[in-house]
């Protein structure tokens, strides 16, 4: 498991069931002293609560690279001077990197890249107040970092973790186009990830019409920069599968501890 369970106690067939959905990829915020990822599924009560402490990975345990089996996520996202790929640019990229069960195995990278005041000022006026607001415009205009020196970093970064094309699969939210930029300028970072893409508004988008609001989480104030934006849809998704699918990992746990 990629997660270290530091202490597991309570009754023997609800350890089962705690197991079970450890085993299914349910993890604990490191930040909380008690694991709600598992205690929220179970009788939370003093005498006979399962008791399940988890921390992030111990010294020596994350794995320097990723395989198809560890279904890796390459999480990017970019900031643009517009919506149109055909015209606007790529002024900004963060990427960040997950297993399958959303654990983050690297801070990530990001980079403000070089981009010439005419381009700026023909920002439509969302981008323009957004980008200036958070000091993305002058970081544009101080940045040493061209395009073809950034497209390559990526590309390093990416491979550091896999090392083999075709297995690591786009993920972000709306991230569809993110990569219609990134195919107009970093072609070859598309070419090293697989076709699928996980998009985090389509979780939403489907929960919000089969649970309304209820169905989605608490709106996040999100800073419109790149590395903040991932981790922030990196949340969502943990939200999905916590919330929305939790009653389908129970239910497998539960059929894996009677057998």
């Amino acid at each position: 498991m990629n997660a270290f369970v530091m202490a597991l106690q309570g009754k023997a067939r609800n350890t089962q069931k705690v197991q079970g959905l450890l085993d299914l990829g349910w993890r604990a915020d490191p930040s909380n002293e008690l694991g709600t990822a598992a205690t929220s599924v179970l009788d939370n009560d003093r005498d006979g609560a399962i008791v399940v402490r988890v921390t992030q990975d111990p010294p020596g345990a994350r794995p320097t690279t990723m395989d198809h089996n560890a279904g890796p996520l390459v999480w990017i996202d970019c900031e643009m001077t517009g919506l149109n790929h055909q015209k606007d640019k790529i002024i900004e990229i963060a990427v960040l990197i997950t297993n399958g069960n959303l654990d983050i195995v690297d801070e990530g990278i990001e980079y403000v890249i070089k981009t010439d005041k005419k381009n700026l000022d023909g920002m439509d006026e969302w981008c323009t107040e957004q980008h200036g607001r958070s000091g993305l415009t002058k970081a544009c205009l101080e940045s040493p970092y061209e395009l073809e020196f950034v497209s390559k970093k990526v590309l390093e970064y990416i491979k550091k973790w896999i090392p083999n094309d075709r297995i690591g699969v786009l993920a972000g939210n709306s991230v569809h186009a993110d990569r219609m930029f990134l195919q107009a300028e970093m072609p070859e970072v598309v070419d090293w990830l697989h076709y699928r893409i996980v998009d985090v508004s389509s979780f939403k988008e489907m929960s919000r019409r089969w649970y309304g609001k209820a169905g989605i989480p608490p709106p996040s104030k999100g800073s419109h920069r790149a590395l903040d934006d991932i981790r922030g849809s990196i949340n969502e998704l943990r939200w999905y599968r916590d919330n929305i699918f939790r009653s389908t990992a129970v239910v497998i746990a539960s059929s894996s501890s009677k057998r």
